[in-house]
């Protein structure tokens, strides 16, 4: 049960990040940056199959859902309000969307460790390659 719990946590965050990415990517001139965002992108994808295919069509479903359609409505007035599509300005917000995600998945980690329950290695993986991000995104501040 509670593994399943955070690969769904996982899936409805690499979706946003992918959604994310792509909502951006239009407004960014940088080469570097747009070849970072790629690359930030890939990951995120390779994390939502691997998610997949531990979770059923339905949990899947769920998972996407319900939490994606809150998430992106205030990503997306956020991402409307922004005219000043500068690098700074999108990396400052792909960070703050990025540390949110961190922090979710990090308050589900420490929930299983309060219950003792074994936390899949792919969570701390996952936490790791969104500091690694942050960091990368630092760079177009």
């Amino acid at each position: 049960g509670e593994t399943m719990k955070i690969y769904e946590e996982i899936l409805k965050n690499a979706d946003l990040g992918i959604e994310a990415i792509e909502a951006v990517k239009c407004r960014v001139q940088d080469e570097r940056f747009l070849n970072e965002l790629a690359k930030e992108k890939r990951a995120y994808v390779s994390y939502r199959c691997e998610m997949e295919r531990e979770l059923s069509d339905s949990q899947v479903k769920d998972a996407v859902a319900s939490k994606f359609q809150k998430a992106m409505m205030k990503f997306g007035t956020k991402m409307n309000t922004v005219f000043d599509s500068s690098n700074t300005n999108i990396a400052e917000m792909m960070i703050e969307g990025t540390n949110m995600g961190i922090n979710d998945i990090q308050k589900e980690i420490n929930r299983m460790n309060a219950d003792k329950e074994d936390v899949p290695p792919v969570a701390y993986e996952y936490i790791e390659m969104m500091q690694q991000n942050v960091d990368e995104l630092r760079n177009y501040l």
